[in-house]
């Protein structure tokens, strides 16, 4: 016997209770097969897009920060930064040996007397090279004050790292007393990286 032929033996008001009692299940069943299942797509299609939209938003930021670094690296062997500091010539010591050369010009346009300038070793610092080199000096106070101003405005950059001033024991009120100065001065080198090659254009 089927179970509708023992449905239609029971008595009519058990028939009810029981397809009412049966309305829930048929829901429960009916949200499983396919509330449950449209919600997953659609939730799944939301996460998506929301994942190819930040993919896409970092490829945008980083197509366009790929162009500015392009760019910038394009500029770079052309930079005004390189025309302050001391390149090889291929000679060696030569950088080193135009530092000197420059320290001791703008010692005789201030007005100061070099009493020795010497070139002290060179050492690598980061990137750059540092040529140093170690000045004595004499010379009133007005004309050393030139000389620090002309080397603030030197074309090349030069920084003055070691400083010892010397003043006589004695002087007179209405004498501006010659100084006696010892300073190292350094310049620095680095090496111009060479511009990116231009891509061929290819012939039409």
């Amino acid at each position: 016997m089927t179970l509708a032929h023992r449905l239609e033996t029971r008595p009519r008001w058990m028939q009810r209770l029981l397809a009412v009692a049966l309305v829930p299940g048929v829901l429960v069943v009916a949200w499983i097969a396919v509330a449950s299942p449209l919600k997953w797509v659609l939730t799944s299609q939301s996460g998506w897009r929301e994942s190819a939209g930040r993919e896409l938003a970092r490829a945008r930021g980083e197509a366009a920060t790929l162009k500015t670094l392009t760019e910038r690296t394009a500029a770079f062997p052309s930079a005004a930064i390189w025309q302050r500091l001391y390149a090889d010539s291929g000679t060696p010591g030569s950088a080193g040996t135009a530092v000197q050369q420059d320290v001791t010009r703008l010692l005789s346009s201030a007005g100061m007397a070099p009493l020795s300038v010497t070139l002290l070793p060179s050492e690598q610092d980061g990137p750059l090279v540092r040529h140093a080199v170690r000045v004595s000096m004499t010379g009133p106070a007005d004309r050393f004050q030139a000389f620090l101003a002309q080397l603030r405005t030197s074309p090349r950059y030069l920084r003055m790292e070691k400083l010892t001033v010397t003043s006589p024991q004695s002087q007179r009120a209405d004498e501006n007393a010659p100084l006696t100065i010892l300073a190292d001065i350094a310049g620095f080198e680095a090496q111009r990286p060479e511009a990116p090659a231009t891509p061929a254009t290819p012939a039409t």
